[in-house]
């Protein structure tokens, strides 16, 4: 009999179509993932929004790696389907389940949801009904897993309180392993909510008293959270896709209207040394070729620049660039921007956030305009073409001279731009208060008066070099309404997930209306949530502390009102907030680059050499299971990846970002299983074909597979060129009407012809030239058709296109191709 998991992998496989933007989202299978049996307790990692997203979440990778590869217990991955599979899903009843198992949310634990902003509730929701998890906290029954729930969002645990069972305020780097210990020690819902309520930094509405104050979690060294180990490295491109270190945790910036600035304190640096130490293995373990930093602010952890030239000096003939965070140039010397010149440029980012000098004071922005001015000359001369700048409108204060400032500023930007190429972005955003800051009693902007004051700006600043973005004010507006919400506020979120609200964060999937509609069935004004807070009344969040004195946000927020500034207790005296006294924790500061680090570059052949005799390599892959649903472009991805991994000898190409020389058979599709992928593969030295194949398959998945590789020569022609033709396969599930159809199917393209569009042109062709030897086999509930197409001058016809014309009434969904067999300069490839 088929097992419950095994069926619901089959249901959500299922769902997979054509129809599906990015199947590589729902299928796992990521290099260092892992699948644990029979552990004491399993919890289920929950991110609310897509995997490109989720899996670029570093705090998750911290987790996933912590549980999965440091302790007994299990750890698996789900993220909230896209709007095209969440309709599948939901129109086929078929139920959400891990990435690693396949398994349904009953099955674990614990479910664990990162909350990293307050417009994700609704896809929680989303989540938890895919899952088949009820709502509301108290109505699940005992045998229903612990709903918890982390991230920047919780600090305000309020609004979500009726669906979370327990909240992780703070950093869950050590208090996930004490979360697992009591998951697998309990064992009804009762007494592991009291159990986990004991732990610091967890907070459990069913257990505390309404007085009872939970302090943030946090580490006392950034290097007590260890450096990744075993990093997912997914088959899809992420936002962040590369190898990521984290060189700091916390800011001292100050900055009045930052909740991380505010929570994350104090400033926790990282041990360079363990960088230095970790890179080289990395980048093996992962074939990723850039680096990334983070950090709230980069430019306050010291040793960043000789990391970044050690890591050039010690990489950069491997083909290996970095990718820099925002940064000051102030704090940059002259030697660091000589290494700046030769990194890649993708793009740069300066926050001045406020126009005037006036304003910045009194956000305690400590930026001038002299600074943001010779930030953007440097950029600009040294190559980047692409400059991003973020300003703030409806801050506390501001005036419509202070709108104008914005404007002045960035024609001053625009002056300092080099080059014809050179483009300016300017972002815009509604100030929203958030919990734990200074401003967190001020009133936000309403939409009418937000968008009075951008139409300033978007009559004022109008050239083609420079690209003016600004937020949905009106989403603005629920984000405000969530972050500083109570308890009624659940019942908002309730009802606008049930008129069909999610995806709320993505500006295309919004709906003000129907949050609207919410708001009115249970007669919430907006302006009770929107408008200034009384300084001495209780606020919802008042429960939770994150170690900063109330009394300290009440100075600074009167410091604000008289323009006085605040510096960084990093740079200078300790500023009194109180993050240190409370949490017996104080600054970690990492204040240089360790000594006798041997910078000398050994001479060594490496996948830049160009000299010598190259070897290329001829070779057939597959793709087939879930893989046939990977695209060309993330196939290419995981070939190079693998290859690097490997260690092979891949000759790169020259510039700021090489890219490794290999070349492609075109693409079947996603959706196509392939027996036959091939690549021409060069290396900068000689290489045996079975070593090749046998190093290369140790590190991709079985489901794809090299299977045979031969030499080629330099003179031969490239694989376009080579090849004339491909052989298909077509299963096709029967029913008594495919049947017929199928029996009265041509079995020659002669007089048939068919209107194609490639690049945007349409155009009739006729299909006996490119498609030859139609034939089909039935055996009981499938039949296959095989067929070949041709190439004729680089032209060919898709087979998606033949089937179409084989069997015009036939359902896609009913059919499945197959990528058999190649033909290469009149020799046939089978498998």
């Amino acid at each position: 009999m088929m097992s419950l998991g095994m069926k619901m992998k089959q249901n959500m496989l299922g769902c997979l179509n054509k129809s599906i933007e990015k199947p590589l989202r729902y299928i796992g299978g990521e290099r260092n993932s892992i699948l644990k049996e029979n552990t004491p307790a399993r919890i289920l990692l929950a991110f609310p929004d897509i995997y490109e997203i989720g899996m670029s979440h570093f705090g998750s990778r911290i987790l996933y790696e912590t549980v999965n590869y440091k302790s007994p217990y299990s750890m698996e991955r789900v993220y909230m389907p896209w709007k095209d599979m969440y309709y599948e899903m939901k129109k086929n009843g078929t139920t959400l389940v891990s990435l690693e198992s396949q398994s349904n949310f009953s099955d674990f634990d614990a479910v664990g949801f990162s909350l990293q902003h307050e417009l994700s509730f609704t896809n929680v929701l989303a989540m938890l009904e895919l899952g088949g998890i009820e709502l509301i906290s108290d109505k699940r029954g005992e045998n229903v897993p612990i709903i918890i729930a982390g991230g920047g969002a919780v600090y305000n645990p309020a609004p979500m309180k009726r669906f979370v069972d327990a909240f992780m305020v703070g950093e869950a780097d050590q208090a996930i392993l004490e979360i697992m210990e009591i998951l697998g020690n309990t064992k009804n819902k009762k007494e592991r909510l009291k159990a986990l309520a004991k732990i610091d930094g967890v907070y459990v509405p069913s257990v505390h008293e309404k007085n009872h104050t939970v302090i943030k979690r946090m580490l006392a060294s950034l290097d007590d959270s260890p450096l990744i180990t075993k990093p997912l490295v997914p088959f899809l491109e992420l936002i962040h896709d590369r190898i990521t270190y984290e060189i700091q945790r916390g800011c001292n910036r100050g900055c009045r209207f930052c909740q991380a600035g505010m929570i994350y304190r104090p400033v926790r640096q990282r041990n360079p040394e363990s960088i230095i130490n970790a890179v080289e293995k990395d980048i093996e373990q992962t074939g990723y070729r850039d680096i990334g930093f983070l950090s709230l602010n980069a430019c306050d952890y010291p040793p960043m620049l000789e990391l970044v030239d050690w890591i050039y000096k010690r990489f950069r003939d491997r083909g290996l660039y970095v990718s820099l965070p925002s940064l000051r140039i102030e704090s940059i010397s002259d030697n660091f921007l000589n290494i700046l010149s030769k990194l890649p440029k993708s793009g740069f980012t300066i926050a001045p956030e406020a126009g005037s000098e006036r304003l910045r004071k009194i956000i305690n922005k400590d930026i001038t305009e002299e600074e943001t001015l010779n930030t953007i000359n440097v950029v600009s001369k040294l190559g980047w073409e692409n400059i991003k700048s973020y300003f703030m409108i409806g801050l506390p204060k501001e005036t419509d001279a202070d709108i104008e400032a914005i404007a002045e500023l960035v024609r001053k930007m625009q002056s300092k731009l080099h080059g014809g190429r050179n483009r300016l972005t300017i972002s815009i955003s509604n100030f929203v208060p958030k919990s734990h800051t200074p401003f967190q009693w001020e009133a936000q902007l309403n939409w009418e008066e937000f968008e009075r004051k951008l139409s300033v700006l978007t009559h004022t600043l109008r050239d083609r070099r420079l690209s003016l973005k600004w937020c949905d004010p009106k989403m603005s507006e629920i984000e405000g309404v969530l972050a500083r919400g109570d308890e009624r506020i659940g019942e908002l979120i309730l009802i606008a997930y049930k008129k069909g609200e999610i995806f709320t964060g993505w500006g295309s999937e919004f709906h003000y209306k129907s949050w609207l509609e919410a708001m009115n069935e249970l007669k919430i004004d907006k302006h009770e949530y929107l408008g200034q807070k009384d300084i001495s009344g209780k606020l919802p969040w008042n429960n939770i502390s994150s170690g900063v004195d109330e009394k300290w946000l009440k100075e600074e927020r009167g410091k604000a009102y008289i323009g006085e500034g605040t510096k960084s207790c990093i740079a200078d005296v300790c500023s009194d907030c109180g993050v240190c006294k409370n949490l017996n924790i104080e600054n970690s500061l990492r204040t240089s680059f360790p000594h006798g680090i041997d910078e000398e570059i050994k001479h060594q052949k490496t996948i830049t050499d160009r000299s010598g005799k190259k070897t290329i390599l001829r070779a057939v892959f597959g793709k087939k299971g879930k893989f046939r649903w990977i695209g060309h472009f993330e196939l290419m991805n995981a070939v190079e990846k693998a290859a690097l991994r490997a260690n092979l000898p891949v000759t790169v190409s020259q510039g700021f970002k090489p890219v490794l020389l290999l070349s492609y058979s075109p693409p079947v599709g996603a959706g196509i299983k392939s027996l036959v992928e091939l690549v021409d593969v060069c290396f900068f030295e000689n290489i045996d074909e079975k070593d090749f194949i046998d190093r290369i398959n140790e590190h991709l998945p079985d489901e794809l597979r090299f299977k045979s590789a031969w030499k080629i020569y330099a003179e031969t022609k490239s694989l376009n060129q080579s090849i004339r033709g491909f052989d298909w396969s077509a299963d096709v599930i029967l029913d008594d009407d495919v049947a017929e159809k199928i029996k009265g199917m041509p079995v020659s393209m002669d007089g048939k012809s068919i209107e194609i569009e490639r690049k945007g042109k349409k155009k009739t062709i006729s299909l006996s030239e490119y498609v030859k030897g139609i034939n089909f086999s039935i055996d009981k509930d499938t039949a296959i058709i095989n067929f070949s197409t041709c190439f004729i001058d680089g032209r060919t016809v898709k087979p998606s296109e033949v089937l179409k014309v084989l069997l015009p009434a036939v359902e896609e969904s009913k059919m499945s191709l197959t990528r058999k067999g190649v033909n290469i300069d009149g020799i046939d490839i089978n498998y």
